[in-house]
């Protein structure tokens, strides 16, 4: 592990400049001591409504009416309302940024009251899940389809068998000679062949 003369505060700076994920640390009154890039341009309006001197509340309530301007103000304010609670619970919760993105953010306590927020971005993710959940319905729907075609096919196709080996068995019953009875035990016995790959068939 390094030491303190191997590892400078501009190397930590730039290394949380260099990630992916937005970084932002307060201090114990709420207030930002250090922001990333990628956090700064994913919650601009926040981060600077209070660097104007905003509340960390009024902050995300700009930052909200920005990123979602149709929203009610009532609905609003619940929403901000709500995040500030879990910037203080540390609750892990999903949000949109300025420039549309969805991300996971969270907050986590640090030592003299300070706090480390942290959001990664999820949309392409998020984007994946609905594929897969739009695929699973496709799926879901075929196989219903299928289901639903086989069960007519099945109807359709076992009607007319059934009633051409009932006739066949009540001809059967009757007097015959050997040739004619030689047709109808072929009638039948192709008739079960046809049934047991009907059977076959639909169970596929």
């Amino acid at each position: 592990m390094a030491g303190p003369n191997e590892l400078d505060v501009e190397t930590v700076l730039e290394a949380l400049q260099a990630l992916n994920d937005g970084i932002a640390i307060y201090g114990p009154d709420d207030r930002q001591l250090f922001v990333n890039e990628v956090a700064y341009r994913r919650f601009r309006t926040y981060y600077q409504g209070m660097a104007d001197g905003l509340t960390h509340l009024e902050a995300l309530t700009a930052q909200f009416k920005q990123s979602l301007p149709d929203t009610p103000d009532a609905e609003i304010h619940e929403m901000a309302q709500s995040h500030y609670g879990k910037f203080h619970t540390g609750e892990t919760y999903m949000t949109k940024t300025e420039d549309g993105r969805t991300v996971l953010a969270t907050f986590r306590q640090m030592s003299r009251g300070r706090k480390a927020g942290i959001s990664i971005d999820v949309t392409d993710l998020r984007r994946r899940e609905r594929e897969l959940e739009k695929a699973k319905k496709a799926a879901e729907a075929a196989s219903h389809s299928k289901s639903s075609f086989l069960a007519n096919m099945s109807h359709e196709i076992r009607t007319p068998l059934n009633g051409i080996m009932g006739m066949a068995q009540v001809l059967e019953s009757t007097e015959l000679d050997k040739q004619q009875r030689d047709y109808v035990t072929t009638i039948l016995e192709s008739g079960k062949t046809l049934m047991s790959l009907l059977n076959e068939v639909l169970v596929l």
